[in-house]
């Protein structure tokens, strides 16, 4: 895998949709809707967006069903990361979900790029 190539389309694909993600956790949260709800809608839809685009640009891998529940089984990880990284930030520190949510996403950047170029290489069609 070319990590030079690989990195900034990670990162292109996955601050598009981080933004989505924000805005759902702060459009519910506009509403009142729990922050664990919102988190859940937003982890979904980002989820299947995610592996569609990662493996076809940003990797060049195959799909397959194996390949989505084993990229979306290492994802699910940063669902109760994000859910307790908001409540320290939101519900502890009382800090903004305009806030809270972008400091959150910054924090799980990383290990999600080094999860899914681990996942996703092993299957790569370049």
């Amino acid at each position: 895998m070319n990590h030079v190539r690989a990195i900034p389309r990670y990162l292109i694909v996955g601050g598009a949709l981080a933004l989505l993600s924000n805005a759902i956790l702060i459009l519910f949260d506009h509403f009142g809707i729990n922050y664990v709800l919102s988190c859940v809608v937003a982890f979904v839809v980002t989820l299947i967006l995610a592996y569609g685009l990662h493996t076809h640009w940003t990797f060049g891998a195959e799909r397959s069903l194996g390949g989505l529940l084993r990229y979306g089984g290492a994802m699910a990880l940063n669902l109760p990361l994000s859910i307790a990284l908001l409540f320290v930030l939101v519900s502890l520190a009382k800090l903004p979900m305009a806030v809270a949510a972008p400091a959150a996403t910054v924090i799980l950047t990383a290990f999600n790029y080094f999860v899914a170029a681990t996942l996703l290489q092993s299957r790569s069609r370049r």
